[in-house]
């Protein structure tokens, strides 16, 4: 087991960054001690809570200890109502005060309004052998792993249990990779403008910024034209990916440039200096 949980992840990890060694050794490990994992995390469960820390300059840190799923599931929630609120200020500030408008049901403002209006989505990714076969369970997922989106590997028993439980209110959507690369594809989508479904396509492609060594996700950046529109780019995958505001404007204002843009979200940049830098989004699925 061993030679194996050295070569999944080794041939991941060389040359990359330590997001994507961190990413390759959970995949590992659910893959190959599926159940040690499933046997950890219902043991984990039982330290689920809640703390509270008052600071004193009359605020206080709220941490809260959930299943990642859970987590995940609030923080979408909590950065939509952030994100459709229209006053100015703070990204941070929004979040704090959607967060108290979600739980206390009111008082900040348009995150309110939006409570009602939002669902968790959950983007759990399969290969295309498996979608092909699927009919109304999770069975056949490869390796009996799921991707989990923001995470990385989880157990297919997570996600049965999910789909399972009459409690949970989470859209799951399954996002079809092809079984060779592993990337996503094609949504063949060209406009000006960046549909909904392909800008989704390009944040569960990319995950994150595609600036070199940039971490940031993919949901909380800007969709950018690699060759700009006014000078015959595409709204398509291989024109497109996810930066954040700063690498946006430094591509945009300081001199850096994507001289190569693929379908599969890698390209190829060039610093102010000359040098050269290569991104890679890690695949959803490595072949076995």
């Amino acid at each position: 087991m061993l030679e194996e949980f050295q070569r999944r992840v080794l041939r991941r990890a060389c040359g990359r960054t330590l997001v994507v060694t961190r990413r390759a050794v959970r995949e590992a490990v659910v893959v190959l001690d599926s159940e040690g994992y499933l046997r950890r995390r219902k043991q984990a469960a039982c330290l689920q809570d809640v703390w509270i820390y008052h600071e004193p300059d009359g605020m206080s840190t709220l941490m809260a200890r959930l299943a990642t799923e859970q987590a995940i599931a609030v923080m979408t929630q909590v950065n939509a109502a952030a994100h459709a609120c229209e006053e100015p200020g703070l990204i941070g500030v929004k979040r704090a005060d959607a967060l108290a408008a979600l739980v206390l049901g009111g008082g900040a403002g348009t995150a309110t309004a939006a409570r009602g209006q939002m669902s968790a989505h959950v983007n759990v990714t399969m290969d295309l052998p498996t979608f092909l076969g699927l009919q109304d369970t999770f069975l056949g997922l490869r390796d009996g792993v799921a991707d989990l989106a923001g995470v990385g590997a989880i157990p297919a028993d997570v996600v049965r249990d999910l789909l399972t439980d009459p409690d949970v209110a989470v859209t799951i959507r399954r996002l079809v990779t092809d079984p060779v690369t592993g990337h996503l594809l094609d949504y063949g989508r060209k406009t000006y403008a960046v549909p909904q479904a392909l800008r989704e396509f390009i944040i569960a492609r990319d995950r994150t910024c595609r600036f070199p060594g940039c971490n940031r996700r993919a949901d909380l950046s800007q969709i950018d034209h690699a060759i700009a529109w006014d000078d015959g780019g595409q709204t398509n995958p291989a024109n497109l990916g996810p930066l954040c505001t700063r690498h946006h404007q430094l591509k945009t204002h300081g001199g850096w440039h994507i001289t190569t843009s693929r379908p599969d979200g890698s390209c190829t940049w060039i610093s102010p200096q000359g040098r050269v830098y290569d991104h890679h989004p890690p695949p959803h699925e490595e072949a076995a």
